[in-house]
């Protein structure tokens, strides 16, 4: 016998009416129990959230309507979904303006849900699924794939918007020491498929969510797929809170779950009373998995965000001949798109760096919040060269004090130790005595360095010299300190060969209303420290044959990159090597080297497409077909793919075919858009504006047609040429440069060779030069796909 649970919005007449009526109508089934509408847990015109969640608990199948896409109704579906319950989502179609909103929203687009218009349709829906009902979504979300749950782990949200009382949280979740921290940033991970984000909360028995102020950009989609994702973690019995200012309106399902809060000092000490009180308690519902097809179970292709996937790496860990140039030390800078594969490259040359016990690797990811103090102290100076000279200077001081971090904790892992009166235990009392102890935080080192900071920036126009002027600001940011702890250094890495430093994260600051210039001065002045750096560590490290190499290499996206080179007066003295994915075999190789890392070297590459996957999609092979939809990029194939062995397993097929395909390419196209957005902010320009110019328009485009797409939308006429450079730039339109092959950008110096090869093709074919949209995008913006 079945318990029907019903959770729908009141605010949604339609909805309400067809849900209330089928309600009714299925409580005389023979096999349905008990079929409650939320509304019926009412007494004297109130609701208690915890009869909802017993509701919810005691129901065989939780019947929920997503049409307003309602914060309550997707906390609701959240708790039964992580429960394990079985779930029904149903919504109204055929509404422009609900299937926008499902659309951005991107979470529920693989899991299928039932449409309908009236309550007759919607009935004989039900009364299917009530006599063949769906499995537990829970279980196809985490797959086969055992990933553990982690004792100590706190899932982290942070807001959308990074103000004041959001950078305090973040400082306060970062430097919890009993804590590990994983950050799941929206904007960048919003549209990440729902099994990931399933399987990350599962992970972490500890969820802090911080929802973005009402006010801010995309808040409104970013707290929807909070409301969803804290149920989940919720009903997997995690001990979760909801972070919210004291005059925002609170969904009535999160009240008794929030931290409210009414300034960032007060938000801090609320949530560190929180956070000093979790304990770790194993009663998360346990995982069965029968009913997923065995030719799917195994079929998982690891994670398309690196950082959580860094153990996988070290199988499936695809090179490319710029990865050995961050091996070597010989690339200051290595840039790549959006989900090239920076950060995993950043992993694995850390990883295999430290193999050999002569190198000493330190890797460095500041958080966005201490990369604008940098910038926030630059604009508080009048005189360009000595900002330049100030920022060199702190950067010089972190990156000491990071490297004999780095070094203690290397020796404090082996055996032995750190022996008293060793070097390296010189080095651990000099950093206990003046710069916090080898364990402190980027973070707490820079924050106390900018507070201690004694100088009168006027004064310093009048030094007489660029040398009195840095050794004035060096007296000023670490007295004597760094050289004494220079000079330990070089003592205490006398066995080592090379110190190799990975800076990530450093585009985490490019974002919307960020001053662009005085970041490229931060970065321009962490270049200039590592190349003085090194200089005195070889300078006092000996001979030749004993001198200390210093490397750096800094992973940053290549838009940033593109404007960081703009800012520079000699750009081509940056050492930079590019990451690209044009070789669609190597790519290609992304996916089924995971494959057969899972299989345990018992299948072949051809395997993949040819026992899991249907052999055509729309008439073209299926591995061509796919690779052919996703921008060249690791993260873009492994969504991709994920997405459609999730939707596969969702439908109970034994092999992934074109719906299931097509599933994951409506899920992926909104993921490479949200992306693009991203992208778009180091630009300086409204990305989103540009890009809607192109809904309902051809693929393919004549240079004409292209001006007047952008005229009409609204864009100016003496710009237009600078957009198409930047659609271009971005991967998001193509140049045809041969009968029907088109160029989708890249380097500057590709984007000038297809220019080349366009102006050749016109000259000897006639007609007007073409473009095209990538197709990673059109579905998102419904692009007719004819020319």
């Amino acid at each position: 016998m079945e318990h029907l649970f019903f959770g729908y919005a009141e605010s949604d007449t339609n909805a309400r009416e067809c849900l209330q009526r089928v309600s009714n109508r299925v409580a005389e089934f023979a096999n349905v129990a008990q079929s409650v509408p939320w509304e019926d847990l009412k007494v004297d015109g109130k609701l208690i959230i915890n009869d909802i969640l017993d509701a919810i608990a005691k129901c065989s199948i939780g019947i929920f309507d997503v049409t307003s896409l309602n914060n309550n109704v997707l906390f609701e579906l959240g708790v039964a979904i992580g429960s394990g319950k079985r779930v029904v989502i149903t919504r109204e179609k055929d509404n422009q303006t609900t299937d926008r909103l499902f659309r951005e929203f991107a979470l529920l687009t693989t899991t299928g849900y039932t449409g309908y218009v009236n309550s007759d349709q919607l009935l004989a829906s039900i009364t299917e699924l009530v006599a063949n009902p769906p499995p537990p979504l829970l279980d196809s979300l985490l797959g086969e794939v055992d990933n553990p749950v982690i004792p100590d782990q706190l899932l982290y949200v942070p807001s959308m918007r990074e103000d004041e009382s959001s950078r305090a949280l973040s400082r306060l979740v970062e430097r919890h020491e009993s804590l590990r921290v994983f950050r799941l940033e929206l904007d960048e991970h919003g549209t990440s498929p729902l099994a990931w984000l399933t399987q990350q909360i599962y992970n972490s028995p500890f969820a802090l969510f911080h929802l973005t102020p009402p006010e801010a950009y995309l808040s409104e989609t970013s707290n929807r797929r909070c409301a969803l994702l804290s149920g989940i973690a919720l009903g997997m019995s995690h001990q979760v809170r909801l972070v919210m200012h004291s005059k925002e309106p609170v969904a009535m399902d999160f009240r008794d779950l929030r931290i409210a809060f009414t300034n960032s000092r007060n938000l801090v000490e609320r949530a560190e009373t929180w956070l000093t009180g979790l304990k770790f308690e194993r009663n998360a519902p346990s995982r069965i998995r029968k009913h997923l097809p065995a030719e799917l179970a195994a079929l998982r292709f690891g994670n398309h965000v690196a950082e959580a996937d860094a153990t996988g790496l070290e199988t499936y860990f695809v090179e490319t001949r710029d990865f050995l140039d961050v091996k070597e030390g010989t690339a200051t800078i290595f840039t790549g798109r959006k989900g090239t594969g920076k950060t995993a490259s950043m992993l694995r040359a850390a990883s295999e760096l430290r193999d050999d016990a002569r190198n000493l690797v330190c890797v460095i990811k500041p958080a966005s919040y201490e990369l604008e103090a940098l910038c926030d102290l630059l604009q508080k100076i009048s005189v360009s060269h000595i900002g330049t000279y100030l920022i060199e200077g702190v950067w010089k001081y972190l990156l000491y004090t990071e490297v004999a971090g780095a070094l203690i904790r290397q020796v404090e892992a082996t055996p032995a130790g750190v022996l008293a009166g060793s070097a390296i235990d010189d080095v651990r009392t000099a950093l206990e005595q003046v710069h916090h102890g080898h364990n402190a935080s980027f973070s707490a080192r820079l924050e106390d360095l900018l507070q201690n900071l004694d100088v009168n920036f006027d004064d310093l126009v009048e030094q007489s010299g660029i040398e009195e002027t840095r050794r004035t600001i060096g007296r000023a940011l670490y007295g004597g300190h760094i050289g004494r702890l220079r000079n330990l250094l070089t003592t205490a890495l006398a066995d080592k060969r090379r110190v190799a430093v990975l800076i990530d994260n450093l585009d985490k600051a490019w974002e919307r209303g960020a001053d662009l210039e005085t970041m490229s001065s931060v970065i321009f002045g962490l270049l200039t420290a590592v190349g003085r750096v090194s200089d005195e560590f070889a300078r006092e490290s000996g001979k030749d044959e004993k001198k200390l190499r210093f490397t750096l290499t800094a992973f940053l996206r290549s838009d940033i990159y593109a404007y960081v080179r703009t800012q520079a007066r000699e750009p081509d003295k940056i050492a930079a090597s590019e990451i690209e994915w044009r070789d669609t075999d190597l790519l290609s190789r992304v996916l089924e080297d995971r494959f057969m890392a899972s299989r345990n070297g018992k299948s072949s590459p051809s395997d993949l497409w040819t026992e899991y996957f249907a052999p055509e999609i729309r008439g073209i092979k299926s591995r061509e077909y796919i690779l052919s939809r996703v921008q060249p990029r690791p993260r873009d194939l492994i969504f991709f793919a994920n997405a459609a062995v999730l939707a596969a397993t969702n439908a109970r097929n034994h092999i992934i075919d074109s719906v299931d395909v097509d599933k994951a390419e409506s899920a992926y196209s909104q993921f490479a858009y949200e992306a693009l957005l991203v992208e778009g902010v180091a630009v300086g320009i409204d990305m989103e504006e540009l890009l809607m110019s192109f809904v309902g328009e051809n693929a393919q485009l004549s240079e004409g047609e292209l001006r007047d797409v952008l005229e009409e939308g609204g864009l100016p006429t003496e710009a237009h040429s600078e957009y198409i450079r930047i659609l271009r730039q971005h991967g998001f339109l193509g140049l045809q440069v041969a009968p029907g092959s088109f160029d989708f950008g890249g380097t500057p110096g590709e984007m000038q060779k297809a220019h080349i090869l366009a102006t050749k093709l016109q000259k000897t074919a006639g007609g007007p030069r073409l473009y095209e949209v990538h197709p990673a995008y059109r579905r998102h913006l419904l692009i007719e796909e004819r020319s």
